[in-house]
């Protein structure tokens, strides 16, 4: 458009070439005396001058990369141990050393930080949210608490590719999924062990008799897709289920009433009489989110 300007930003100069960019403006790394400031000033405090002297030598590895340095900091925040600085440092040298042929140094740098996540759930917990499409808003009460957070898109690169040699994960992140893939094709044993199905904003619109088999399942979304209905008698299956996402579909009260793990509940009775069953009957202690409509007409879910 006349007049106009457009300023696209890349981590690759292929792409500005691509585009046919009329003036192309490289975006230098910290210098070693910046990415030291960035990360004294992200710590917080300050340190002792034996750490201080490792502190400097873990900004030097992040190669002058601000996300780098600002992830790794939030990792070290609060470490006063002498050690526990030496074996950061030896981690983060020796995974840049064991990781030469990711796609850029950066991702050498937030993969560290992710390895210092000790927990495993925590792990599990940042591999989740790269599920969620690209500069998503992520509804905090799905993972930890309330509010909304959004994933940095290099963490959610870092996060697919971590997934993507997992051999008990399988994904698909911005494929725009129209159809559920072949079930041959999943990992072996994947859909047995399989606990979490979310097809949130999916564009699915069937779900395949094989997921009668998924014994395990204890999470299903199936919010914002074109699925319409369930297969008659299917939720009897998942007698493991915590968290069922179905606010515009209409379940039957004795179908959920036995699930003694759920801890979230969101769906659609068509009348009082379901609805009674279910609330006579439940026996789910821990249930502590739910959103429960009645009626012929269903809710609409913005």
């Amino acid at each position: 458009m006349k007049g106009c300007k457009l300023i696209l930003t890349t981590s690759s100069l292929d792409v500005c070439r691509g585009m046919g960019c009329q003036k192309t403006i490289k975006v230098v790394s910290l210098s070693k005396f910046e990415a030291w400031q960035l990360l004294q000033d992200k710590l917080e405090r300050p340190l002792s001058p034996e750490v201080m002297e490792i502190a400097k030598s873990i900004a030097r590895e992040c190669a002058g990369l601000p996300l780098g340095i600002i992830t790794i900091a939030a990792s070290m925040r609060g470490a006063d141990d002498i050690c526990e600085w030496r074996n950061a440092l030896r981690e983060l040298q020796e995974s840049q050393a064991r990781e030469g042929d990711m796609e850029n140094e950066v991702f050498q740098v937030l993969k560290f930080s992710y390895n210092r996540l000790t927990n495993s759930a925590l792990q599990q917990c940042f591999l989740y949210n790269g599920l969620y499409p690209e500069d998503h808003n992520i509804d905090r009460e799905e993972v930890m608490d309330n509010g909304y957070v959004r994933m940095h898109d290099l963490l959610r690169d870092m996060a697919i590719q971590i997934m993507e040699v997992d051999p008990q994960a399988f994904v698909k992140a911005a494929k725009e999924l129209v159809e559920m893939p072949e079930w041959r094709n999943w990992p072996k044993d994947l859909v047995r062990a399989l606990k979490k199905l979310d097809l949130y904003g999916s564009e699915v619109d069937e779900l395949p008799q094989v997921i009668e088999c998924l014994s395990n399942l204890s999470y299903l979304d199936l919010r914002h897709t074109n699925i319409e209905e369930l297969q008659p008698g299917i939720l009897t299956k998942f007698s493991h289920m915590q968290f069922l996402i179905l606010p515009l579909f209409t379940v039957k009260g004795e179908e959920v009433a036995p699930w003694r793990k759920l801890e979230t509940l969101k769906c659609h009775f068509y009348d009082v009489g379901e609805f009674n069953t279910y609330w006579t009957s439940t026996s789910a202690p821990n249930l502590s989110l739910y959103q429960l409509s009645v009626g012929q007409s269903k809710p609409i879910l913005y």
